[in-house]
């Protein structure tokens, strides 16, 4: 009978010990995604060029509420993510949202923030589907 209780005993203990952390929104939207990034730059005459680039990227949790969404080889993103799914840059603008869990969709400018790499007459559009 003692057996049973401390057999039972440390059976209590180790599912305490083991217990998960909340429930992070976030992690629905981590994963590997098929990015698809439209460059647009505006030239002083008012000549707008367009480039397109395909990336086979990831977004996974960073700290308390943040995302970082890695669209290019050696391009990536912090941003803010609340739960609805709706995502702002590091000046706390709407930039976009994961309109579920397997699609994203954003889009990056200097104008709205200084953003490393990207000017005041730039702007990167960035969708991604995310695969399974």
């Amino acid at each position: 009978m003692k057996k049973q209780i401390v057999l039972l005993l440390m059976i209590a203990a180790t599912l305490i010990a083991c217990e998960k952390s909340p429930f992070d929104y976030r992690n629905k939207y981590v994963g590997n995604y098929n990015f698809t990034n439209v460059y647009t730059n505006v030239d002083s005459a008012g000549t707008i060029s367009n480039a397109t680039t395909a990336y086979l990227g990831r977004a996974k949790t960073d700290g308390e509420n943040k995302m970082i969404v890695q669209f290019e080889a050696n391009k990536s993103q912090s941003l803010r993510i609340d739960e609805e799914g709706n995502v702002y840059n590091s000046c706390d603008t709407y930039i976009g949202r994961f309109e579920s869990e397997s699609r994203f969709q954003a889009v990056l400018s200097g104008q709205s923030c200084p953003t490393e790499g990207i000017d005041e007459n730039s702007s990167i559009a960035i969708v991604g589907d995310r695969k399974f």
